[in-house]
């Protein structure tokens, strides 16, 4: 008998009862993709799954051979940077999965937690603790006893398996700058670290002795890939540097753009790359000594930070213009999947009273910051329409000039970027400038006047923030994730793009000039379009309105605190208490949501429960949910938790869409219960 594919899908009844505190929980977009800057790719010792993190702050789990989404893997998160996921590794047999980034318990001031989570369960296991920055990597050794971390603190950190988890071993502190790269050598039983910084320093340790030996390149190091001959590392320039496993070089690779990411094949016969700037191509290797290229891959359309194989022949590379993945052939080309979400980067943002303009595609002249991309449509807020009629003449793009003063960016700031500066004239003469680095978003990638004369300037990792004309930062706008590429100002709203593919309204009126410090200004209104025209639009407390299908692309993350795995509801499961296009036309006209909130409940229209939403009972189903069988019979292991006070009254199983009676279902856990 040939074999059947069975997808298992499995729904409760119950009665809504207990409700979750709204400070626990976040209204985020789901495009069915990724929405941010795809860091790092692993692939299962199985070949049966793919794992991506993203800035976007989710793991997502993706079968290889359907190119569906089997899981995805959440934390902790809160607003702004809060949750980004910047790194992922995988135990050599497929149990732990490591995952770092700006990771903490929220309100704490150190920001480097490493979560472990038990792969197959999907449960958070541990979190380790010791790192004072963001972890930038993470690798497990070939025994997975040991896990090593690099972090924007200088230090690497190895951490050791132990009875009851991992627990810290030793810290190397011999880098001068950010620690972008880590891993142990593709060697058996090796005790030997890689670790590449932006101090241009590769250093090799020995586990027990330390440092041993140092190769000081020419550019900052981003990423390190090894074998179990070479050591490969690209940066800041456009070369990537092989070495020998003592840190002799053994080949230097030039190229036309700037390389961002490497990864070797696991028999060690290729070496694939990703680009950071354009051309955004990927290249094939050979890696033997010539390190000859063998193949091109151009279907990128922006920067490829995560690379690896599926196998032998099949590369796979994540991230372009909407942040897709590609697993292609690496000697042909030729895609084999693609994996994509429904959305786009918004280059282009424009307002006109209710009407709101954004483009999606990218303006191909080199300076993007002398001429904004292209309006292509229209999102009306007075009747919820989407136009794509070309009558864009009203929109005009923020200005750059301010009575005497104006404005204009230049090389430099700390990571010395060709907008890292922007410098601030009054009479030709410039009076002051703002610096730009790792802290504050790299650079200006869109910069202008209110009406006011506030400077607004938008840059990369979601930053967008306000300063007064002698450079004082006067307000920070929290909830971008990705690069704020366009800002438009009419009257007292600001209107922002990002490639986190979201648009973004704010108040201006919330900008305090005079404090001791930047105010936290949270949007009032947050839109997504998707490809095909579906759009939603939802306040801070997860109102929204939407298109027909719309609401298929926003749900809510709860927090369950830093030691617990985060859940994922989408937002029709909670239609009845937070669809509300009237309060949605009510944030529009007054700018608004906690005096929208006030009008609606003094005029009886709304009833705002302060802790917010229904929680819906959980599902862990411990069967693999694609199943390949020829048997007629297959055994379903599942164990419900209400999640809450919730009565579960009914329990509903679907096999390939057709729902099966509820005969079979034998409770294990409690003979007084439904299950």
């Amino acid at each position: 008998m040939k074999n059947r594919h069975i997808l298992i899908c499995i729904f409760l009844l119950f009665f809504p009862q207990k409700i979750f505190s709204s400070d626990e929980t976040f209204l985020k977009l789901d495009t069915k993709g990724h929405m941010g800057l795809i860091r790092d790719i692993l692939v299962t010792n199985d070949k049966k799954y793919l794992i991506s993190c993203s800035e976007d702050k989710s793991v997502r789990i993706w079968n290889i051979q359907t190119g569906r989404e089997a899981a995805k893997i959440l934390g902790e998160i809160g607003p702004g940077h809060q949750g980004k996921i910047f790194a992922a590794a995988l135990s050599p047999d497929d149990k732990y999965l490591a995952v770092g980034g700006y990771l903490n318990s929220c309100g704490g001031s150190d920001y480097g937690n490493i979560r472990i989570y038990d792969f197959r369960s999907r449960q958070l296991v541990q979190v380790l603790k010791s790192h004072k920055n963001s972890v930038l990597d993470l690798n497990f050794d070939s025994s997975g006893n040991y896990l090593v971390s690099g972090s924007f603190d200088k230090t690497i950190k190895i951490w050791k398996k132990e009875k009851k988890g991992f627990g810290l071993y030793k810290t190397f502190s011999n880098h001068l700058n950010a620690v972008y790269s880590v891993n142990f050598l593709k060697r058996s039983n090796s005790n030997l670290i890689v670790s590449g910084g932006y101090d241009k320093r590769i250093n090799l340790y020995d586990l027990e002795k330390g440092k041993i030996r140092t190769y000081l390149s020419s550019h900052k190091i981003q990423s390190i890939a090894v074998s179990d001959r070479f050591i490969a590392a690209c940066g800041t320039g456009k070369e990537i540097i092989v070495l020998d496993c003592r840190l002799k070089e053994a080949a230097r690779i030039k190229l036309k753009t700037v390389p961002k990411a490497l990864a070797f094949s696991r028999n060690g016969k290729y070496l694939v790359s990703g680009s950071g700037k354009s051309p955004f191509n990927c290249n094939i290797y050979n890696a033997d000594f010539s390190f000859k290229k063998i193949n091109t891959f151009k279907k990128h359309k922006n920067t490829v930070a995560a690379v690896n194989f599926a196998d032998s022949n099949i590369a796979v590379t994540g991230g372009g213009k909407n942040k897709e993945i590609y697993m292609w052939n690496i000697f042909t080309g030729k895609i084999r999947s693609e994996i994509s979400g429904k959305g786009n980067i918004i280059w282009s943002v424009g307002i006109n009273g209710n009407q709101i303009a954004f483009g999606t595609k990218y303006n191909v002249e080199k300076d993007h910051y002398k001429k904004q991309s292209s309006l292509e449509k229209i999102i009306d807020l007075g009747n919820f329409t989407i136009n794509e009629e070309n009558y864009f003449k009203d929109f005009v793009p923020i200005k750059k000039n301010f009575k005497n003063y104006f404005l204009s960016h230049s090389k430099g700031g700390v990571y010395m970027k060709p907008n890292g500066i922007l410098n601030i004239f009054e009479n030709n003469k410039k009076v002051s400038q703002i610096i730009r680095g790792s802290q504050n978003g790299y650079g200006h990638y869109c910069y202008g006047f209110t009406d006011k004369g506030i400077i607004i300037s938008g840059g990369n990792g979601g930053n967008l923030k306000a300063y007064l004309k002698d450079g004082t930062e006067t307000a920070d706008f929290v909830g971008h994730t990705g690069t704020v590429w366009s800002i438009a100002v009419q009257g007292d709203v600001l209107v922002s793009g990002s490639s986190d593919q979201t648009i973004k309204l704010w108040n201006l009126k919330e900008i305090e000039t005079f404090g001791l410090k930047p105010e936290k200004i949270y949007p009032f209104l947050n839109i997504f379009v998707s490809n095909d025209n579906e759009w939603v639009i939802w306040s801070r407390s997860g109102y929204y309105n939407s298109s027909i299908g719309g609401d298929e692309f926003v749900g809510f993350h709860v927090n369950k605190g830093a030691y617990k795995e985060g859940e994922f509801y989408l937002a029709d499961r909670f239609f009845k208490t937070y669809y509300k296009p009237n309060l949605i036309k009510k944030i529009i006209a007054l700018k608004s949501e906690d005096s929208a909130l006030k009008y609606a409940e003094n005029k009886q229209k709304i009833v705002v429960k302060e802790s917010g939403k229904i929680l819906p009972p959980k599902i862990i189903l411990n069967t693999d949910p694609e199943i390949e069988t020829d048997i007629e019979k297959v055994l379903v292991d599942f164990y419900v938790d209400s999640n809450s006070d919730n009565k579960i009254t009914a329990i509903r199983i679907f096999v390939n869409g057709r729902e099966l009676v509820e005969r079979g279902l034998k409770n294990k856990r409690d003979k007084n219960s439904l299950i």
